[in-house]
């Protein structure tokens, strides 16, 4: 725990993202603290196994602060779509760690 990454965000304003890993319970959860415009924001990450090979992963997302940079409603978009990217990363990793464990 402790780890930091920052990370560069392009719409719906140009900012800078702070993370801080706050626990972490391999294979199951993740939880990071977000800074960035004003907003500091508490991204849960679980992992729920399925039948079969796949895993459901869950995110939720609680944002405090108000940016004076952007409106309440960018704020929400900006978050809604971190949310879409970050599973859109993470599943072909998932996907690339599951066929490597497979084939060990």
């Amino acid at each position: 725990m402790g780890s930091r990454l920052r990370y560069a965000v392009r719409k719906p304003v140009a900012a800078v993202v702070s993370a801080l890993v706050s626990s972490s319970n391999p294979p199951y959860s993740v939880t990071l603290l977000n800074h960035g415009v004003g907003i500091t924001a508490e991204q849960q990450v679980t992992f729920h196994p399925q039948s079969g090979d796949s895993t459901k992963a869950r995110i939720i997302v609680e944002a405090l602060g108000t940016s004076h940079d952007i409106s309440e409603a960018d704020v929400q978009r900006a978050i809604e779509s971190l949310v879409h990217d970050a599973l859109d990363t993470i599943t072909p990793l998932c996907d690339e760690l599951a066929g490597r464990m497979i084939e060990s």
